[in-house]
């Protein structure tokens, strides 16, 4: 077995580089400041969104809206239009169910 049988899917880095980003929020292990971890968690998360992952998407828009944390206007941007075009959602429908736009 060589070493590019043990390489995840895209998919799978992509959960677990937001997974990272869920640690770097809630684990008690990190002694970092609430604000370090804040920072830290959006790194991830933009770099989780970067590979694919809606969940990391949602993750860097909760950080936006809560906490007004972003590394750039250019990635939040980003996050807010994949929310709307219904990334990751079934179909790629919207939430509102209104579809994708034409």
């Amino acid at each position: 077995m060589c070493s590019s049988d043990l390489a995840p899917d895209a998919s799978v880095r992509a959960a677990a580089t937001n997974e990272l980003g869920i640690l770097a929020m809630t684990s008690d292990a990190d002694p970092a400041s609430v604000p370090t971890r804040i920072k830290s968690a959006g790194h991830w998360f933009a770099q989780a969104a970067t590979q694919g992952s809606a969940e990391a998407i949602e993750n860097l828009v909760v950080l936006f809206l809560f906490f007004g944390a972003h590394h750039s206007d250019a990635e939040i941007a980003r996050a807010l239009r994949a929310l709307e075009a219904g990334v990751g959602r079934p179909g790629g429908t919207r939430r509102d169910g209104g579809g994708r736009r034409g």
